[in-house]
């Protein structure tokens, strides 16, 4: 069974972990001898020639994308890392070359026992485009096949375009990232067509994540003064983001003078996996409408417009779901949303005693969860996620 799972994890693709869980289900014993297995997982240990190398990778979008991976001097496959995706400037320049250095290693000195990824953007594929929010889960996926990952411990910086386009990717990726520190850029650069940007932003999926948002004080390029107005906002909306104004110019050196407390803002968020609230809103250009255990399987024919401001302030259809989760109670909020999933985990709820699920503050169900093996892979399947796995499940349609 240990090969199994061993395949499982490793696949390459979902469809390849799903062949694996037929044969999983066929020679296991019950979910209850399954769960352990998947949860205890960790990748077989491979000698490291290398701590630091460059890939390139065809995505399905054609397009080849080259990015680094800096595995720390002291790699114990018994233990589990951090990962830090660190996103680089002038995103718009022309394709980058695997000689070239895009992120200069000695200004991350300091984040030594974090396994480092460095992506690369250019003027086809900007940080603030989806095929970025793929490119990052598919680099991650690539990094767990091999490594030791704390999957509650995935963080995101980066400095000018790579922090203007990290607020873009965390409200992509609501549930991935533990924290988020973009240094010397400016959710501005996502309010302006003229950047190459035609997909919003929708600040309210930031309320999942903490942020450490840092400023230069000589920086002409993005003001503290000009940054600050949507500070406020995300605050206002009830994002939980700092704003530190550092000494400086618009270059690395603000990164460097304050790695040491971006080093102990990572090192207080650590992702949770038993989300008590989570609020979402996405529209039909999301290719991952989820957060943590709620799915949009579906926005609402009848709604029209934007249920809360992004960015960009397109004129684009979306949906917007907030949920809270008070022991086996569970309070769900729509609008423009046309159907919805819920994904159960052990460690969130009890499944001794019946869920109570109201939707707009009327009670739709009342009863005992029975935790299925066929959930269990299939989610597992999507997450390869030892720490995130869920046990059942329930579709909601929404009622016009």
């Amino acid at each position: 069974m240990e090969s199994l799972i061993e395949n499982f994890y490793q696949a390459n693709d979902v469809k390849e972990s799903l062949n694996i869980a037929d044969s999983i289900i066929a020679e296991a014993h019950g979910l209850e001898q399954i769960y352990p297995l998947l949860r205890a997982y960790k990748p077989k240990a491979f000698p490291i020639s290398k701590h630091f190398y460059k890939k390139a990778s065809k995505r399905n979008d054609g397009l080849s994308y080259l990015y680094a991976i800096e595995i720390p001097e002291n790699y114990d496959a018994k233990k589990n890392y951090p990962v830090v995706f660190l996103l680089h400037g002038g995103v718009r320049r022309q394709k980058w070359k695997m000689s070239q250095t895009w992120w200069p290693r000695d200004v991350s000195n300091g984040l030594d026992d974090y396994i480092k990824i460095y992506p690369t953007g250019w003027h086809k594929s900007l940080w603030w485009s989806p095929q970025q929010v793929d490119n990052i889960l598919e680099i991650l996926a690539e990094v767990k096949r091999s490594y030791n990952v704390d999957t509650s411990r995935v963080y995101l910086s980066g400095l000018s375009d790579g922090a203007s386009g990290s607020y873009f990717i965390a409200s992509r990726l609501p549930d991935l990232f533990a924290a988020v520190a973009p240094v010397i850029g400016s959710p501005s650069v996502l309010a302006d067509k003229k950047n190459g940007i035609s997909e919003e932003t929708y600040p309210v999926n930031l309320t999942n994540t903490p942020f450490l948002s840092i400023s230069a004080d000589k920086d002409t390029l993005y003001k503290p003064k000009d940054v600050e107005p949507y500070i406020r906002y995300f605050q206002h909306i009830g994002v939980n983001i700092q704003f530190v104004v550092t000494s400086g110019y618009h270059n690395f050196k603000p990164f460097k003078n304050e790695l040491n407390r971006i080093l102990e803002f990572f090192s207080k968020n650590i992702r949770q996996t038993t989300e008590k609230h989570l609020v979402l809103q996405v529209d039909e250009s999301f290719n991952r409408k989820r957060s943590g255990w709620v799915v949009v399987n579906s926005l609402s024919q009848k709604e029209k417009g934007s249920p809360v401001k992004g960015l960009l302030e397109s004129k684009k259809k979306s949906g917007l779901i907030e949920v809270r989760a008070e022991n086996n109670d569970i309070y769900t909020y729509t609008k423009g949303i046309g159907s919805f999933t819920l994904l159960f985990s052990k460690e969130q709820f009890n499944f001794d005693k019946p869920v109570r699920i109201f939707h707009n503050d009327h009670l739709i169900v009342s009863r005992n969860l029975t935790p299925d093996i066929k959930t269990l892979l299939n989610w597992a399947a999507k997450d390869k996620d030892p720490q995130r796995l869920f046990v059942a499940q329930m579709e909601f349609k929404v009622s016009s």
